[in-house]
């Protein structure tokens, strides 16, 4: 099999992450839930796979600027907040 990294890197490209977060995202899937959106609807909406919302909620992976945006304007709250060391 790959090593590890390798697979990190492959995982990564896949998933237009860049780096990765260490902490569930609970506010960001409380929104998801709010505007009551599953996962796939959400990808769906901003043309990602429901696999990178996946690893965003879980904290797998930082999302992109652009994917952060789109969120942020869907969801209706600062695409920043993604980026800001969690309280």
């Amino acid at each position: 099999g790959y090593s590890s990294a390798a697979s990190d890197v492959y995982k990564r490209q896949i998933l237009n992450c860049i780096g990765g977060g260490d902490n569930m995202r609970k506010w960001f899937i409380d929104l998801r839930k709010q505007a009551n959106l599953t996962q796939q609807k959400l990808a769906d909406e901003i043309g990602v796979t429901r696999q990178l919302i996946s690893a965003i909620e879980n904290g797998d992976c930082e999302p992109s600027v652009t994917t952060a945006k789109s969120l942020g304007k869907l969801l209706n709250f600062p695409w920043t907040q993604f980026f800001e060391s969690s309280v």
